[in-house]
């Protein structure tokens, strides 16, 4: 019992250090066509760069398979960015399937990004490959 106390704990207090080093905790809906059950292992964050306008890979975000609790469908998933400056967190997202398209699927991802203001877009990944950059972008 008392572990379980700690490691409710450990999350919230490791969440407020995060801005401490230079990062902040952003919001990032995300919509994952063709998910099924898992089909899709993980997104890439890219970030467009202001010297050349072109995207680059900043952080890739590794998906679970989906898993139920107490009734409700999550997936577990890990941030890493390229540039080393933000730590590794295991966060959990719950899957909205779309009525229309249960295959599809959208999260609302909580992600460890620099404070200033970028333009986003994101690829999707699996064993089979990767996606095309997404048609939409993101300011966060």
């Amino acid at each position: 019992m008392r572990r379980i106390a700690l490691r409710a704990l450990a999350l919230p207090l490791a969440l407020l250090w995060l801005p401490v080093f230079g990062c902040t905790l952003k919001a990032l809906p995300i919509r994952l066509v063709g998910f099924h059950s898992g089909d899709v292992d993980g997104v890439w964050l890219w970030r467009l760069s202001p010297s050349d306008g072109h995207y680059v890979r900043a952080c890739r975000i590794a998906f679970s398979n989906p898993y139920y609790r107490n009734g409700v469908e999550l997936v577990s998933y890990d941030e890493y960015c390229l540039d080393g400056q933000y730590t590794k967190s295991t966060l959990e997202a719950q899957v909205e399937r779309l009525p229309s398209d249960p295959t599809s699927i959208t999260l609302q991802l909580v992600c460890q990004l620099p404070e200033q203001a970028s333009t986003y877009r994101a690829s999707a990944y699996n064993a089979a490959g990767e996606s095309a950059l997404s048609s939409s972008t993101i300011q966060l």
